[in-house]
């Protein structure tokens, strides 16, 4: 009789058991069939207009500004993004508007520890603290821009700033490829959530390692050797436990206006969408022709392609941005940049593109307002419509 209640004892728990994993796999198939939303074909691109006048008003861009219309349509939106299990959006700017980038600061920690100390630290706060009311949203995704987003888009959907050095060069945007890692694996501790990123110019580089470091570990080993010889504190074996951590991780990649320059290696669960300011036909493109007002579109887009980087004032740094050629293409090479340039590229070989125009162009000198087509992407007024584009192509 003992021996009965024991058998039935067992085979109660054996059953449980099998009822959980069934129970466990089908939830991690239904996560899994959520992202499995139409893909975007590669090398595909559709011309779009941007029109001010059909965009709601919203003031000076605060909430209480906003009219109710502009808000309705956030929250649609967010809606969207809520029905594809998308509850992470993190905003990522590009070259020249982050924390260091020259590297002076940077230099000043490696060579002159006691000066970085007492000035370098305080000009670093100083700077972030006053960042957004010196460049606003010019080619800057602000604290006040992200704030806005998530409480437009609503539906329990977080937002993020996400700031890197901003250096041009290879290792400045692995550093800043790593960083965001981190901060992605920190942020998916409770399970594997859909993730949207939107990055602007050079971002989008640093989108591309991400893809890259995940899905070919062998890669992501050297280039984590190469980021710990310039100093980072991980170790390999805290990097590889990062990706590991994000293998799975449904991501969805928007660039603003990025060139075409590191390759992409998109896993199963993640896409990528460019959106890139422009004029004219695609296939007749001349990378000088109408800068002054802003005629083409984004030309920044089109000059900092391979060979476009700045040299790092740190001697190991020029090093590791020689070795990191072989992976990534020419840093800093005129010659290189030269005959690159000349090819004007629109369309990416991966991921669909949306050219829009976004009508900056003049008739008139405005190629520092517009900053050469380049900051139309990160401006309030184009909040709505770059959202409900993305949404339209990932989401509908």
């Amino acid at each position: 009789m003992a021996f009965l209640h024991s058998f039935w004892f067992y085979c109660v728990i054996f059953v449980s058991f099998c009822l959980l994993v069934i129970l466990f796999w089908l939830r991690q198939w239904k996560q899994n069939l959520s992202h499995k939303k139409r893909p975007l074909k590669d090398g595909s691109f559709k011309y779009i207009k941007y029109r001010e006048e059909d965009i709601p008003k919203c003031g000076q861009f605060t909430w209480d500004d906003c009219s109710s219309h502009w808000k309705k349509r956030m929250v649609a939106v967010g809606k969207k993004l809520q029905k594809n299990k998308v509850d992470h959006i993190y905003f990522v700017h590009g070259t020249f508007v982050g924390d260091d980038p020259f590297d002076l600061l940077r230099f000043l920690e490696a060579k002159l520890p006691n000066i970085y100390e007492k000035i370098g630290m305080s000009v670093l706060k100083s700077y972030r603290k006053n960042k957004d009311t010196l460049i606003g949203d010019l080619g800057n995704f602000s604290d006040e821009y992200v704030k806005l987003s998530e409480r437009a888009l609503n539906h329990n959907i977080k937002t993020y700033r996400f700031t890197w050095s901003s250096g041009n060069h290879h290792l400045a945007r692995l550093i800043a490829s790593i960083d965001l890692i981190k901060k992605l694996s920190y942020d998916n501790k409770g399970g594997q959530t859909g993730t949207l990123l939107i990055g602007h110019s050079h971002a989008g580089q640093v989108f591309a390692l991400l893809s890259q470091i995940v899905k070919n570990k062998k890669l992501a080993n050297g280039l984590f050797l190469q980021a710990i010889k310039s100093g980072i504190e991980d170790t390999l074996s805290d990097l590889l436990s990062y990706r590991n951590s994000i293998k799975n991780l449904p991501i969805d990649f928007v660039t603003l206006g990025s060139p075409h320059r590191y390759c992409w290696d998109l896993s199963p669960r993640q896409r990528l969408l460019h959106i890139i300011n422009h004029r004219g036909k695609v296939e007749d493109i001349n990378p000088y022709k109408g800068i002054f007002t802003t005629q083409g579109g984004d030309y920044i887009q089109l000059w900092g392609i391979e060979g476009s980087d700045g040299i790092s004032p740190l001697k190991d740094h020029v090093q590791i941005n020689k070795d990191l050629q072989d992976l990534l293409g020419a840093g800093f090479n005129l010659s290189q940049w030269s005959e690159n340039v000349g090819q004007g590229r629109r369309v990416a070989e991966q991921g669909n593109t949306l050219l829009v125009d976004y009508g900056d162009n003049g008739k008139t000198l405005n190629l520092l307002k517009t900053g050469l087509g380049h900051i139309v992407y990160t401006r309030y007024k184009t909040m709505l419509f770059n959202l409900e584009k993305i949404a339209d192509q990932f989401y509908s």
